[in-house]
C-alpha cells in the first residue's frame, strides 16, 4: 500500500453497542487511502469480535492495523498508541460511539492539500436521541479569540473533528498524557492550533458526536476525572508562561481554570471544597470579573468564605430538602 492519504484513529472500549454504524461510516469513506488503526484497550465486552468480523468482510481489511492492549490503559494511551504507528500524510481520530459522513476525510484532505494547511476543521453534529443540532465552526484570525473560541466550545476540543498534517504534529513534539482520562485531546487542539495559522475549516461534511450515550467518560465524571481536567488546565497555563504569553491569554485562561474547578463544587460524584480552596489557589479571587451566572459567583463566594455547610446543601441537594421544597411549592 502506497502513504495513506490520512490515517484514522480509533480507540475501542465498551462500545458494542455503537459500534457497526461507526464502523460502516468509517469503511464506506469516498477517500480511498485511508490507514485504519484501532486499539482494543482490553475491552470486556464484544466490541473486538464485532470489529474482527467487520474487518474479514471488507475489502479493505489490508488497510487495517489493529492493536491490542493486555489490560484497559486509558483512552491517551490508546490514542498515542496509535499515533506511533500512523503513517498517513495526516492523522484524524474517530471515537467508537459516533460517526461521520461519507465524503468527510476527502473533502478534508483534499482542502489541506489545496491551500497547504496544517489543521482542518469540520462541523459537529450533537446527536441526543432524535435530536441532532449541527455546530459549523468559524476560526478566528487573530490567536487569543482562538483561544478563546476553544475554551469556551465554540471550537471543539476533541481531536475527532480535526484532520493534523503529521509532519507538523511531529515538528511540535507532544505526546498524549496516559494519566490523563478526560481533556486529553483538549490540550493537543489547543497546542496545535496556537502554534500554526495554517488552519481552515470544511463545513458541508459532518462528525456526528454522540451525547446520548449514557457510559461515556463526559456522563460519568469521577473526582479523579476532576483533578485530570486540573492538570491539563495547569499544563497549559505552563505553556503560555514558558513562551511568556501568558498575559495575552490571562482572561481565556482564568476562564478555563474555573471550567475545570467547578466540577469540584457542582458536581455531586466530585465534590470537594476543600480541593476547589487549594488547588490553582492564585486563581480563587479571579472568577470576579467572568461571565458567569451569578448564583456560580455565589457558590465560588460562599467557599473562599468556607461556608461550606450552605454550598453543599445547594449542590448535594439532599432527599429531605426536595421534600420540604415540594411541600412548599403546592
Amino acid at each position: 500500500m502506497p502513504i495513506p492519504k490520512v490515517s484514522v484513529i480509533i480507540p475501542v472500549y465498551n462500545a458494542e453497542k455503537y459500534l457497526h454504524r461507526c464502523l460502516e461510516s468509517l469503511f464506506a469513506q469516498t477517500l480511498a487511502e485511508i490507514e485504519y488503526i484501532f486499539i482494543d484497550d482490553a475491552s470486556p465486552d464484544n466490541s473486538f469480535a464485532i470489529l474482527s468480523e467487520w474487518i474479514e468482510q471488507n475489502d479493505r481489511k489490508n488497510q487495517v492495523k489493529i492493536i491490542r492492549h493486555a489490560c484497559n490503559m486509558g483512552v491517551s494511551q490508546s490514542r498515542q498508541d496509535g499515533m506511533d504507528v500512523a503513517t498517513g500524510e495526516f492523522i484524524i481520530h474517530c471515537d467508537p460511539d459516533d460517526w461521520i459522513s461519507e465524503n468527510l476525510y476527502r473533502k478534508m484532505y483534499d482542502k489541506a492539500v489545496r491551500e497547504n494547511l496544517d489543521v482542518v476543521v469540520c462541523g459537529i453534529t450533537y446527536v441526543d436521541g432524535d435530536i441532532a443540532t449541527i455546530d459549523i465552526p468559524s476560526i478566528a484570525i487573530s490567536r487569543p479569540e482562538r483561544l478563546k473560541e476553544l475554551i469556551d466550545g465554540r471550537i471543539h476540543g476533541s481531536l475527532c473533528n480535526k484532520l493534523v498534517r503529521k509532519s507538523y504534529l511531529d515538528s511540535l513534539g507532544i505526546r498524549l498524557d496516559e494519566s490523563i482520562p478526560l481533556w486529553e485531546d483538549l490540550y493537543i487542539s489547543i497546542y496545535m492550533m496556537m502554534e500554526t495559522d495554517k488552519i481552515a475549516t470544511v463545513n458541508d461534511e459532518s462528525y456526528f458526536y454522540r451525547r446520548d450515550n449514557m457510559g461515556s467518560a463526559t456522563r460519568n465524571r469521577t473526582k479523579e476525572m476532576i483533578y485530570a481536567q486540573i492538570n491539563v488546565t495547569s499544563k497549559l497555563i505552563d505553556y503560555f508562561r514558558l513562551r511568556n504569553e501568558y498575559s495575552l491569554y490571562e482572561s481565556q485562561l482564568v476562564h478555563l481554570v474555573f471550567s475545570a474547578k467547578g466540577g469540584l463544587l457542582f458536581d455531586k460524584a466530585g465534590y470537594d471544597p476543600d480541593g476547589w480552596r487549594s488547588t490553582l489557589k492564585s486563581f480563587n479571587k479571579k472568577f470576579i470579573n467572568l461571565e458567569i451566572p451569578a448564583w456560580h459567583k455565589f457558590i465560588y463566594t460562599l467557599t473562599i468564605l468556607h461556608i461550606d455547610f450552605l454550598t453543599k446543601i445547594y449542590v448535594l441537594r439532599p432527599s429531605w430538602l426536595l421534600t420540604i421544597y415540594k411541600r412548599f411549592k403546592h
